[in-house]
């Protein structure tokens, strides 16, 4: 047992420093990407809106995201004490987060069906559930097919549980091992996660959410070339 601490420290302590360093590196980051979005707003009124600018609010704006999932995940693996849990509505709280896509889905071409049950309840941290849910919502509509159906279900699983599911069409199912899909990083298909924006990092925060509520997260794929991603809850 001596030993193996002992081996085991250098493993562990490095691992402590690449969370530091995460963390540390993206609050550093906000400052110069504010100050480049800033710019990039008094070029605008000075001169007009421009291919220019619109693709530098495009990589500014990608570059936040990646710093704010960076700085979830590593408040997550860091958090000394556990999430405040309380009994809240996960339905109401479905349904809410949910709806904020319909714009987007729209944008985008999509349908978004809602099936959702009412009066289902969690005992957990609402913030956190909020969270999961918009990662798998912004999943399933930037992969989705156009002119596809993204579906939202959530139903009792009996006594105490509930299962959500989040099922798109695919334009490309990806192959092999779909738990890999949960690793961080990882991006079944690289040019179409550039082109969506993806960094292969919101699936892994999920199962982060989902782990810390003792749920259960996987991927299965469906007919018609659908994906669904569920969580037990």
């Amino acid at each position: 047992v001596l030993l193996s601490r002992k081996v085991l420290a250098p493993m562990i302590d490095n691992m402590e420093r690449q969370k530091q360093f995460v963390t540390n590196a993206g609050h550093e980051l906000k400052t110069p990407l504010a100050i480049i979005s800033a710019n990039a707003d008094v070029l605008e009124l000075e001169s007009g809106q421009s291919e220019w600018l619109r693709s530098i609010r495009h990589q500014t704006a990608r570059l936040e995201e990646l710093i704010r999932n960076l700085l979830s995940m590593a408040k997550m693996e860091e958090q000394e004490t556990p999430l405040a849990f309380r009994t809240f509505s996960l339905s109401e709280t479905a349904v809410d987060v949910a709806e904020t896509f319909t714009t987007l889905a729209e944008a985008n071409g999509l349908a978004l069906e809602l099936d959702i049950q009412p009066e289902l309840t969690l005992n957990g941290n609402e913030e956190a559930i909020r969270q999961l849910i918009s990662i798998l919502m912004d999943n399933a509509i930037k992969y989705a097919a156009k002119s596809t159906l993204v579906t939202l279900r959530l139903k009792s699983r009996g006594r105490s549980g509930a299962l959500l599911e989040v099922s798109n069409v695919c334009v490309q199912m990806p192959e092999g091992d779909l738990s890999r899909l949960f690793e961080r990083f990882y991006r079944a298909d690289a040019s179409r996660a550039r082109q969506s924006g993806g960094y292969g990092i919101g699936l892994a925060i999920a199962q982060s959410i989902a782990q810390t509520h003792k749920a259960k997260i996987s991927a299965r794929r469906e007919e018609d070339q659908r994906i669904c991603f569920a969580v037990s809850f």
